[in-house]
């Protein structure tokens, strides 16, 4: 059930946009819209009694056709009408975590979309808003606990590498059941060819801008960003929709002057000072890699124990690092992901458990990974370990 006060009150919606009250009155409530970007969540009062349908759609890239990028249909009763804010308990298995719509995703999950600025949020009783831009938020996905029973439809660039007169290396992530990944970069005014990336099984995906695409940008702040082909949430039709970008600054090397230059030559120095070589173009310094230490998980453990009792894994997380991400994965498919805050000073330790995890967990290999981050949109190497369930 979804209609209940949030566990964390007002702060739940910092940063939130706050819909303009519509004449639609229930219960003798003025209607309200809010949507927290930051905690991909929604909170909606006053709206009619009956069943209600919340959706997120975000324009496609290609068409502009607007593509449902989450949904949420619950009974709305006179108190507020939550979506991932509640944690699942025993006596509401579901909290208010997001739904899987017409999609069929590995476990039965649920689907938590990544709003961001320029997304629409509507409900079927005719209440709208459009997220207002702001700042690229640092936290998102499924609320706590829903991580069990919603999979993150999160698609962003993690990672840049070169650029400046060098191939432009960029390293991303995209949501469960995303076919393709096609990456351009843009100075504003002039945007690169689409470079199709190669995306593996656990969402990660890796592509390469050549340097001759990236000489007729300006010097100046470049924007990298891909486009994604995902299923529309209501439909499961095929579309195109964007994500988290990422920046670079590009300098262009410094060349010697063509041959025959038509302009006078320069004379020559005095001969007590001898020429000086051009210095080295500039290039961004790279950011530091992120990873976690000491990972120790379990190597072998029997199905019953572990769906009755989870899987834990340990380890020491960097100092540079805000969110760690565990992820279970079998047949090199993630199956199960769990994002938390990274804890320093002492030995982080991470379980695995729920409903989720009792119905994705098979007899056989499987593989847990543990990365680290500054932020849910940029993780660093991750840390693997074999798991064999018997």
């Amino acid at each position: 059930m979804t209609n209940r006060t949030p566990l964390t009150g007002g702060a739940v919606l910092a940063a939130c946009v706050i819909a303009a009250s519509t004449p639609a009155v229930a219960h003798g409530q003025q209607a309200t819209l809010r949507v927290d970007a930051a905690g991909d969540s929604v909170i909606a009062t006053g709206i009619p009694v009956g069943a209600t349908t919340a959706q997120v759609t975000r324009p496609d890239a290609r068409t502009g056709t607007p593509v449902v990028i989450g949904q949420y249909v619950e009974v709305a009763s006179i108190l507020p009408f939550t979506i991932n804010t509640t944690t699942p308990t025993i006596f509401d298995p579901d909290g208010d975590c997001w739904h899987a719509g017409a999609l069929s995703l590995p476990g039965g999950t649920g689907l938590t979309p990544d709003i961001r600025a320029g997304d629409t949020v509507a409900l079927s009783s005719g209440l709208s808003t459009v997220v207002a831009p702001g700042p690229e938020p640092t936290s998102g996905g499924p609320a706590i606990g829903c991580g069990d029973i919603t999979a993150y439809a999160h698609n962003a660039v993690t990672e840049l590498a070169g650029g400046s007169g060098a191939d432009l290396v960029v390293r991303g992530v995209a949501q469960p059941l995303a076919t393709d990944v096609t990456v351009t970069a843009t100075d504003g005014a002039r945007t690169t060819a689409p470079v199709a990336a190669a995306l593996a099984d656990d969402g990660t995906w890796t592509a390469t801008v050549p340097h001759q695409d990236l000489a007729p940008l300006a010097d100046g702040t470049v924007t990298v960003a891909g486009v994604y082909a995902v299923p529309d949430v209501s439909t499961a039709a095929p579309a195109h929709i964007t994500g988290v970008p990422a920046t670079f600054t590009q300098r262009s090397p410094r060349e010697a002057p063509p041959v025959g230059d038509p302009s006078p030559p320069t004379p020559p120095p005095p001969a007590a000072v001898p020429p000086q070589a051009a210095p080295p173009a500039v290039q961004e310094p790279l950011p530091p890699v992120v990873r976690v230490r000491g990972v120790r998980a379990p190597s072998r453990v029997t199905l019953t124990r572990a769906r009755a009792h989870g899987l834990r894994v340990s380890f020491d997380a960097p100092a540079e690092a805000k969110v760690i991400r565990v992820q279970l994965a079998r047949g090199g498919r993630v199956v199960l992901t769990r994002v938390v805050a990274a804890v320093h000073g002492r030995r982080q330790a991470v379980a695995l458990t729920g409903k989720q995890l009792r119905r994705v967990l098979r007899r056989g290999r499987h593989t847990l990974s543990v990365a680290a981050g500054p932020s849910r949109s940029a993780f660093g190497p991750a840390t693997d370990r074999t798991l064999r369930v018997r």
